[in-house]
């Protein structure tokens, strides 16, 4: 162990770090509003697989939550360019898509349009 930070203030600093956690996901608690619950109704109306894409650290992200959709019991995959090579294709017919956008103000990916439902 570096001799640098000793045992207590580690234990302080991850403390610390959680209470910083803490607060952000309760400063979230009113900015749950109708997009959530459109988001919910679309994922629980599926009836095929859910899959999201994106490309770069979006499509990183995309992972994180097809992997958390599948260990819930939805079935979710990530295709991070998918969308733009055609590969969604393969998928069923009717599952919700969610493309995530590089950046607030960049647009849902028109090539994927015709392989899913899009929820923006």
């Amino acid at each position: 162990m570096n001799d640098a930070v000793d045992s207590k203030r580690l234990i302080e600093m991850g403390r610390e770090a959680l209470r910083i956690e803490a607060r952000a996901v309760a400063a979230l608690v009113d900015r749950l509003g109708t997009d959530f619950e459109q988001a919910c109704h679309i994922l629980l109306a599926c009836a095929g697989r859910v899959v999201v894409s994106g490309m770069g650290k979006s499509g990183h992200i995309g992972g994180k939550i097809a992997a958390t959709l599948a260990s819930t019991g939805t079935p979710a995959s990530n295709s991070a360019c998918g969308a733009a090579g055609g590969r969604l294709s393969a998928t069923d017919s009717g599952p919700p898509e969610r493309i995530i956008p590089r950046g607030s103000k960049a647009r849902t990916s028109s090539p994927s349009t015709s392989h899913g439902r899009i929820s923006q």
